[in-house]
């Protein structure tokens, strides 16, 4: 019976032991000693197992577990006795605690980006020519308005017939050979310069000097010719969508216009014309032809222009002034006679012409144009008594002439020219005229003998014209002068 007790205890102890084993915790990196553990007493190996004791209510703090060397260090569960302390004993048959909970991961502190790197502003331009303002101002950046009095010109046009250079059939006569140099002045100012709407005034003053002597003007002589002036309306009717800075493609403009002239040349002033009052209808078409960003035909001008004119006169022919011819009147009388010429006065003019311009290469144009130039004099009557024309000492003479005069004179003139554009400056052209009356010798239109391209009113020509507003702008530093390829016309157009 002793024999079997003693068994049944160590029995019970062994597995006393094991429980006791399996409820230590697992051990852990070695850090500071913990302290020494309580004194226990042995227990008596012939005594009854203890029973279970409760467990404590209050513990003390745990002491944390050094850290781990991958995980930062967090405190035991509140369940679990700091090492060192002996486990309590529970049920030998309870399930084994569970795992301890892993510890959440540290969060990991951000990295703050690195400032930015400074760039300093761009220096703002300064205008160091801006004195006169009152200090340094900044450069502009918009544009300078067109200058008001832009298209004003100053022309040498030098022209010689046909005959100076021996063109054509021989005429058997030197008198009508011309080499003629015209020189012209023509200021141009716009009152109104809107975007689609110009009103703008002009004036021409010219004169002439011929180097031959025939029977128009003397060798080497200065003559005035009549001076224009002009008022102009033009507006811009239709034209295509453009990107900014660029010129539309298609455009379409209309204008009219209405002036009158002094007499300042010596033939008008002297030979009774008071003023000439005209009005003038044009209509311009610019069509795409390679487009504007090609040098090579980018484009053709189509013009159209109608105008009308009316002469005041003192009398029905030239006559007046300082012209003192001695002659007799009709009753035999000495006069002193004024009349310069025997042809009429020229009172109504109708001119209608038609032209096309097109830039062939780059600065280098092509101009073709064609007028009808229709004109009608005053019917002149013979108002001489009994039908006598003049009274001589022999007596009374009749004059011999065409009892139905003709009133009607249509004159064509047709006009090639090829231009080239200096720097937007200069303009020089090189070009032929042929100005043909449409008058047979008998005094009637004629058709047949009419020759369109030549006649001995034919002349060659070299037209120099400088841009004083592009020159201007050139010199004084304003924007370079913008020229539409084909947009140029013919001043005498």
């Amino acid at each position: 019976m002793k024999k079997t007790l003693l068994q049944m205890t160590l029995a019970m102890a062994s597995v006393a032991a094991v429980s006791v084993a399996q409820a230590q915790p697992a051990p852990t990196a070695p850090g500071p000693a913990a302290p020494p553990p309580a004194p226990t007493t042995t227990a008596d190996p012939n005594a009854p197992p203890p029973p279970p004791s409760a467990a404590p209510t209050t513990t003390a703090a745990p002491v944390a577990p050094p850290p781990a060397a991958t995980a930062p260090a967090t405190p035991p569960p509140a369940d679990v006795p700091p090492a060192g302390t002996a486990a309590p004993q529970g049920d030998p048959n309870a399930p084994p605690p569970p795992p301890p909970v892993a510890p959440p991961p540290a969060a990991t502190t951000p990295v703050a980006p690195p400032p930015p790197v400074f760039v300093p502003p761009p220096a703002t331009a300064v205008n160091w020519n801006a004195g006169a303002q009152g200090g340094d101002t900044t450069t502009p950046t918009d544009k300078p308005k067109p200058l008001r009095w832009r298209g004003t010109q100053l022309e040498w046009y030098q022209y010689a017939n046909t005959q100076y250079f021996g063109v054509g059939q021989d005429y058997n006569d030197t008198s009508e050979f011309q080499y003629v140099h015209l020189y012209r002045f023509a200021p141009n100012f716009y009152i109104v310069d809107e975007k689609k709407d110009k009103l703008s005034v002009s004036v021409s003053l010219a004169g002439t000097v011929e180097y031959t002597h025939s029977n128009d003007q003397l060798q080497n002589e200065f003559v005035w010719r009549d001076t224009p002036i002009t008022l102009k309306y033009a507006r811009s009717l239709l034209e295509s969508a453009a990107a900014e800075g660029e010129a539309p493609e298609w455009t379409t403009k209309g204008g009219v216009s209405v002036g009158g002239t002094i007499p300042t040349s010596k033939r008008s002033a002297n030979m009774g014309l008071y003023t000439t009052l005209s009005a003038a209808l044009n209509l311009t078409q610019q069509v795409k032809l390679l487009g504007s960003k090609s040098d090579l035909l980018p484009n053709l001008s189509l013009a159209g222009s109608m105008t009308y004119s009316h002469a005041f006169t003192r009398s029905t022919i030239p006559a007046g002034g300082a012209i003192n011819i001695e002659a007799q009147d009709f009753a035999g009388n000495p006069i002193t006679n004024d009349v310069a010429s025997g042809k009429a006065w020229v009172w109504d003019n109708l001119n209608i012409g038609i032209s096309a311009t097109v830039p062939i290469y780059k600065d280098l144009s092509f101009a073709a144009s064609y007028r009808y130039w229709m004109k009608w004099k005053p019917a002149v009557t013979n108002t001489s008594p009994n039908g006598c024309d003049v009274q001589l000492y022999t007596g009374c003479v009749k004059a011999e002439g065409v009892t139905d005069p003709a009133t009607y004179f249509p004159d064509s003139i047709f006009d090639i020219a090829l231009s080239y554009n200096f720097f937007d400056v200069v303009d020089a052209a090189v070009g032929y005229s042929n100005w043909t009356a449409s008058l047979g010798p008998d005094g009637r239109i004629n058709t047949n003998g009419h020759n369109l391209f030549y006649s001995p009113e034919g002349t060659f020509y070299l037209d120099l014209t400088a841009n004083l507003d592009a020159i201007y702008s050139k010199a004084s530093g304003r924007d370079k002068k913008v020229v539409a390829k084909g947009a140029s016309s013919s001043s005498w157009f």
